[in-house]
């Protein structure tokens, strides 16, 4: 499953719009898959690209073909590494018939031919049911991929398994830390408690900040993966980044000497902006250096996330500061609840993206800094 679930951008709606552009006019795009699971999603993923450019999808199958060794079977949806054609223009009806005959000659099995074998299930699409319906009526997920959730490989609807069990046992992990720490802390008081910050507000805030910096982690090292062309090199110069701004930020920190709720809450502030920034303006920039050198995509890369690692390496320690001023008998918990929300958020930060895109996690992990901007709002005017 660990390997199904990685990205793998070769099969992207983006990666097949990206193909068909780069094709002459009898120009064919080849791919040999593994099974019938790879082929119906790469099936799907064809036709979608072909209806968002303004072809119907009944006209779209005639731009494919889908041929494979003859193995002897007679199973006609059971494919076993299939090669899959695809071409911008469609193939016409004296096209076709001399690829069935090739094919026979060569001792190959059609699988889809237009016009000359068109056989279920990829001639239903069409004049029976809608490509949503097809997708939606399969046992397996056969949603395209796109760069923004490029789990090809992922067939499951829904979370994973795997995901779900990491999700829940970080989940009771939490939980495990959470709730003793609640009815041990529910009726502690301090003075002017209507002013002053509670436990709870501690609570929530590293909670938050856990959970906030590694949808942000996990979703930035996922953006530069394409740009900068091998995940190892991706994780490295962003992780590098980040925990270089982080730990510089944690230094400027030291800097925070008065009024620092006020301070904190502008700077979660800040940093919900640049994540939200990131989102709009990281698609234009990547496009305009993805033609340079490495070198200059690591430096890029390292400038764009610079910031961002700067900013959210301030809250923490800020935010220990004034722990220790009102319960510093809890700095070790708050430690404790901090990580173990890192794990949950990096959890599901990943099943943000499958389900719904790694967009969404950064907005997640934007949108929880702005929860702690909004909760330690009312104490700015008083710590």
């Amino acid at each position: 499953l660990g390997y199904s679930l990685a990205e793998n951008y070769v099969f992207t709606k983006e990666a097949f719009d990206d193909y068909l552009d780069h094709l002459d006019e009898d120009g064919r795009v080849a791919m040999l898959l593994h099974d019938s699971s790879d082929l119906l999603k790469t099936f799907t993923t064809a036709i979608s690209v072909l209806q968002d450019r303004g072809i119907s999808p009944e006209q779209a199958l005639k731009h494919m073909i889908i041929i494979q060794e003859n193995m002897g079977m007679e199973i006609p949806d059971l494919a076993h590494f299939p090669l899959f054609i695809l071409r911008e223009s469609p193939f016409t009806r004296e096209e076709a018939s001399d690829i069935f005959r090739t094919a026979l000659i060569m001792n190959k099995r059609p699988l889809f031919i237009p016009y000359v074998y068109e056989q279920e299930p990829y001639s239903l699409i069409g004049p029976s049911i809608s490509l949503e319906e097809f997708i939606s009526s399969s046992p397996i997920s056969l949603k395209p991929a796109t760069d923004d959730s490029p789990f090809f490989y992922n067939f499951y609807k829904g979370i994973p398994p795997l995901m779900g069990v990491l999700f829940l046992i970080s989940s009771s992990l939490a939980a495990i830390f959470l709730i003793p720490h609640y009815f041990k802390r529910k009726k502690r008081k301090i003075e002017d408690s209507q002013t002053a910050p509670n436990i709870f507000h501690f609570l929530f805030y590293f909670t938050c900040l856990g959970v906030g910096f590694m949808l942000i982690e996990v979703a930035l090292i996922q953006r530069f993966i394409l740009f900068l062309g091998y995940p190892t090199l991706a994780f490295s110069v962003t992780l590098f980044s980040i925990l270089l701004g982080g730990g510089l930020g944690s230094l400027t920190s030291n800097l925070i000497r008065k009024r620092r709720i006020r301070k904190i809450s502008w700077i979660v502030l800040g940093i919900a902006a640049v994540v939200l920034a990131y989102i709009f303006i990281l698609p234009f920039l990547l496009d305009r250096f993805l033609s340079s050198s490495i070198l200059i995509r690591s430096l890029v890369a390292m400038t764009i996330v610079f910031p961002a690692g700067f900013l959210m390496g301030i809250p923490f320690p800020t935010g220990l500061r004034v722990l220790n001023d009102f319960f510093p008998e809890d700095i070790t918990w708050m430690w404790a609840i901090n990580a173990v929300m890192s794990v949950l958020g990096s959890v599901l930060a990943v099943i943000m993206a499958i389900l719904l895109g790694f967009s969404w996690a950064l907005l997640a992990g934007a949108l929880a800094y702005i929860l702690i901007f909004l909760r330690f709002r009312s104490l700015e005017k008083v710590y």
